[in-house]
Order: structure tokens, then sequence, then C-alpha cells
């Protein structure tokens, strides 16, 4: 959840530079971005969590109803063993290079061996493996949806009433 806030934080910092009315209440109201920002925090970060929760649940769906339970099993242990978890950090699109990035990050001359290359190899010509690989549109489609998911109106909501509230406090307050 941190690495989302401090994420969201910096976005939230590039937007309001490029505003000019944001530009300008910063202007009239020193420390209001910081202030802003922190207040929608709560409210980014429950769009955030629910948004992960749709996408999660949107790959289980799609992982249900096009992949047998066999092929879901060898997916399963392969992408949680080492190589696996090595795939999800280092390549989105290479999904198939675990034993030769292993070899060459491991090896003191950065080279990679022939029985690695073979291992990918028959990895990328498994059938489960390319069952699951024909999934990556339907894939890409939810984490596209997951990017660009809109706020729901109570997030709307939450998100204008923390802002006037900052703005009443910060900049208009009673006794200003």
């Amino acid at each position: 959840m941190e690495d989302f806030e401090a994420d969201a934080a910096v976005k939230l910092d590039i937007a309001y530079e490029v505003s000019p009315e944001i530009v300008e209440s910063e202007l009239e109201c020193p420390g209001i971005i910081a202030a802003m920002t922190e207040a929608l925090m709560p409210a980014l970060s429950r769009w955030q969590l629910r948004g992960v929760r749709e996408y999660r649940t949107g790959l289980l769906d799609l992982f249900r109803n096009r992949l047998d339970p066999a092929d879901a099993g060898l997916a399963a242990d392969f992408y949680a063993s080492e190589n696996g978890q090595a795939i999800v950090k280092l390549t989105g699109d290479s999904a198939s290079v675990a034993n030769t990035q292993k070899d060459v990050r491991f090896s003191e001359n950065m080279s990679a061996s022939e029985e690695a290359i073979a291992a990918d190899m028959e990895l990328a010509a498994s059938d489960w493996f390319q069952r699951f690989i024909a999934l990556k549109p339907d894939m890409e489609r939810l984490e596209l949806e997951l990017l660009n998911g809109a706020f729901s109106a109570e997030e709307n909501a939450e998100m204008y009433d923390a802002i006037d509230a900052t703005l009443t406090e910060e900049c208009y307050s009673a006794t200003d």
C-alpha cells in the first residue's frame, strides 16, 4: 500500500504542476498541493484496492473458464517456482527465458548455458504454456481495465468532499 501511496503522490504532484488552476491555487495558498494529496490518499487507496480485487477476480474467472485444472496446476507450480518468480519480476513480454536469465545473472562471464536455453525452449514449446500464453490478450485487457478504472459515484463524492474540506481548512478558513 505504501508503494501505491508514494507513486500516487508523485503522479498527483505532476498533475498539479501542469494544471494552471492548481498552480495558481498553490501560489495563493502555499502547501495546498501537499494537503490535497494527503486528503485524497484514503479514497485513492480504497479505489486502488477495489480495482486490484476486480482485476484478480477477472483473472481467476479467465483461468477457470479457459484453462483445464491440469494446465492451471502446471502454471501455478511454475510461477510459484524460483524461475517463475524471476519471470514475474524481470520480464513481462518474454515469459519463457527464466533459465537463460538466471544463468546470465549468476555466471561470472554473464553467459547462458546450452542447458538453460534448452530448458527455456522446452517450456516455450509445452502445451500448457502455449495455452496459458494464449490468454495474454485477455489478461492485458483486464490490466487495461484496472489501469483505466473509473471512480464510482461514491469515490468521486468522497474525493470532492476531501478537496473541499482541505481548501476550506487550509486556504479559506473563517479566520482569513
